[in-house]
């Protein structure tokens, strides 16, 4: 059987269970606080790679894949870490890949901690 790759949505961030825009500053944290952050997309066919990102190195993260009626995913990835003033200004992005898009799509925010 024959199918068609379904790009999927962009994706959403989510930092302790909530919805945050893209391109923003959160904080101040505190050093050594736990930090929980989602990455959500879905609607793609297959299910998209999506990976986390600190900077150039990738996060360690748990994937959830839900396949839903019509044959789409719905993809959540989920790193939780202990913040240190290494992570001062980083960017922290979301990273979607798809066969069905030329490019992955990103969204990514930037953290304000202060040291304790």
């Amino acid at each position: 059987m024959f199918s068609v790759a379904v790009k999927p949505k962009p994706p959403d961030l989510y930092v302790d269970g909530s919805l945050v825009q893209n391109a923003t500053i959160l904080g101040p944290y505190t050093e050594g606080s736990t930090f929980i952050l989602d990455c959500r997309s879905s609607g793609g066919r297959p299910p998209p790679l999506i990976t986390l990102w600190n900077g150039t190195r990738t996060l360690a993260a748990k994937s959830h894949v839900q396949t839903t009626e019509n044959g789409a995913s719905d993809v959540i990835v989920t790193a939780r870490f202990v913040l240190s003033r290494w992570d001062l200004e980083s960017r922290l992005e979301c990273r979607v890949q798809s066969n069905a898009t030329l490019a992955p799509m990103v969204k990514w925010i930037k953290l304000d901690i202060h040291g304790e």
